[in-house]
């Protein structure tokens, strides 16, 4: 008793009840309609007709279809067939041999399409017409169509008419030669009342279903008319006590007919005069019933979501959906499931909220290391050693070490113009030139079409110090070779290389694993990694930092980035141009 009060609360025991009611109403309609029955029996004897209709003229359709591709493919790169005009010698084996392989492929296609009588292959230059079943008459009227050279009608199925009945038949025209089929309109119902599993005989020789082209002209053997009118293509159509019923075989351009005799269709009188009143006075009490039904146990639970989805768009987004007493059981499951995704909703805002903050202490925490102590020490004794010799060099550095601060200090972004940041990268190669004139050598190449392409701001400065640090030849000198080139429409490559001894295996293995797990490694400091980090979190898997060393020796950064977008940096209001 609990189990069935249990389903009963359910939308689907609602909806059971709804249905029981107008169950009972139609089964009182139905004592009433009795007069009617006959009507329905026969509307479905109609209905069951054109479905049948519609079914073979939908296999026949597919058929016709599929073999057109099968002879079009065959008829391509075939080297059975295009041999056969090298073979000059008709007495030779190979001669022989070759239409022998060429009789084998037409009996296949037949054996495969049984619905087919015939396929054939012509060499007009040749005059050599092959076939797999011999018809006299139909070869006749092939070899004519393709004498006259009026082949390009057979680029679909065509009706030809001889006097044993009529044909479907289509060639294709090959470089060299020509081939096709054909089958008897007849043969083609027999196969496809058999293939459809309907209710036709097996025999073709039933008056009930018959072929007819686009003019009325019946193609079948068999049938009680020569002709049928062209308005009763494709409907149901009453004529001589029988009603046609017709659908198109679009391939063909031919319809296939049912023909319904009227003593298989009794039509019955008008409806009873009972059934008719009883439906104006019952219905409205129904509808009236299901309207109700449909409102409290569904319209009103559904109104109640739709107003909270509305609180929480609104932005209330602590508004919870207050259980409804007489809901059914799936929107009380639909209700808690509501709620549960909005505590979800709130915990992600909380992560998020989190995640930026992490991501602000990286940013924080990195651009605090670009002012590094060692590097402001070396300037100054840089500084002092040219200040009591040179007075234009330490204007110079002075000017250099300003524009290299103000960069560093002013940065509040996420992105910069990738020329700004190559002159930031001028400014700090040009202080080391000073502190090793004759040891430093440096070159930075760029494409102007990218000076606008918004990157990260201290990308390149962690390499190109790690390269000042480790990249001396065995003379001493330190190489520097900056490229910046663009990469696709909105990508950028940029190449780091020197000429010292390249990255010692165990630190290319210890980024290897940064990559693939996060995992850091003291042995490279915390440059590179930052870097890539950054990366990573800007660009997701877009973007990429690969270092190798050279086959000639030296250390080569690779940084690419698969979709720099100035337009949308700008809009994030993370790029200040």
């Amino acid at each position: 008793m609990h189990s069935i009060k249990s389903f009963l609360h359910t939308i689907t025991g609602k909806f059971v009840i709804v249905v029981v009611l107008l169950m009972l109403s139609a089964a009182l309609a139905l004592v009433l309609a009795s007069a009617g029955l006959q009507r329905s029996w026969n509307s479905q004897q109609i209905a069951q007709a054109e479905d049948d209709v519609s079914l073979l003229s939908t296999t026949a359709d597919n058929m016709l279809t599929l073999f057109e591709d099968t002879l079009l493919n065959l008829s391509y790169n075939n080297s059975v067939f295009d041999d056969f005009r090298l073979q000059t010698d008709s007495d030779s084996l190979d001669y022989w041999q070759n239409i022998v392989k060429m009789r084998k492929q037409l009996s296949t296609l037949t054996n495969v399409y049984s619905f087919l009588e015939n396929s054939f292959v012509y060499y007009p230059e040749e005059k050599f017409f092959l076939n797999d079943q011999v018809n006299p008459e139909m070869t006749e009227c092939i070899i004519a169509i393709l004498s006259t050279g009026d082949s390009g009608r057979f680029s679909s199925w065509h009706t030809i008419e001889t006097s044993s009945g009529y044909y479907l038949a289509v060639l294709y025209q090959a470089e060299h030669y020509c081939i096709g089929a054909w089958t008897s309109y007849m043969a083609l119902l027999t196969h496809i009342s058999q293939n459809a599993e309907s209710r036709i005989p097996s025999e073709a020789k039933s008056t009930s279903y018959f072929f007819a082209d686009s003019t009325g002209k019946v193609l079948t053997d068999y049938s009680s008319f020569a002709s049928v009118p062209i308005e009763s293509q494709g409907t149901a159509f009453h004529l001589s006590h029988s009603i046609l019923i017709s659908r198109q075989i679009p391939l063909s351009g031919t319809y296939i007919y049912r023909q319904l005799q009227e003593k298989e269709l009794k039509l019955p009188g008008r409806w009873q005069n009972s059934f008719f009143y009883a439906l104006v006075v019952f219905s409205p009490i129904f509808i009236a019933v299901v309207i109700f039904c449909l409102y409290r146990w569904v319209l009103l639970p559904i109104h109640h979501l739709s107003r909270g989805i509305r609180r929480i768009s609104d932005g209330d987004i602590n508004y919870r959906l207050t259980p409804q007493k007489h809901a059914s059981t799936e929107f009380q499951h639909i209700e808690k499931e509501f709620n549960q995704m909005l505590d979800q909703v709130e915990t992600m805002r909380i992560r998020l909220y989190e995640q930026e903050l992490s991501q602000k202490e990286t940013k924080l925490r990195y651009l605090s290391q670009q002012i590094q102590p060692h590097f402001i020490l070396n300037s100054l004794n840089t500084l002092y050693t040219y200040s009591s010799r040179d007075v234009s060099e330490t204007k110079k550095i002075i000017r250099l070490l300003s524009q290299y601060y103000r960069y560093v200090v002013n940065i509040e972004s996420e992105y910069v113009q990738v020329g700004q940041e190559l002159d930031h990268l001028e400014n700090y190669l040009a202080i080391q030139k000073i502190r090793f004139p004759n040891k430093l050598h440096y070159e930075i190449q760029r494409e102007s079409s990218v000076s606008g392409v918004p990157v990260p701001p201290f990308l390149l400065e962690s390499f190109i110090s790690n390269a000042l640090k480790y990249g001396q030849d065995d003379d001493g000198h330190i190489r520097l070779l900056v490229q910046v080139h663009a990469r696709n429409k909105t990508g950028l490559h940029i190449m780091i290389c020197d000429h010292g001894n390249g990255f010692p295996e165990e630190v290319q293995e210890a980024i290897r694993k940064f990559r693939s797990c996060g995992e850091k490694n003291t042995l490279t400091g915390i440059g590179i990694f930052n870097c890539m980090e950054r990366l990573s979190l800007l660009y997701a898997d877009k973007a990429a930092i690969i270092c190798a060393n050279a086959p000639q020796g030296g250390a080569v950064v690779n940084i690419t980035i698969e979709n720099s977008n100035l337009a949308a940096a700008e809009q994030s209001g993370k790029y200040t141009p």
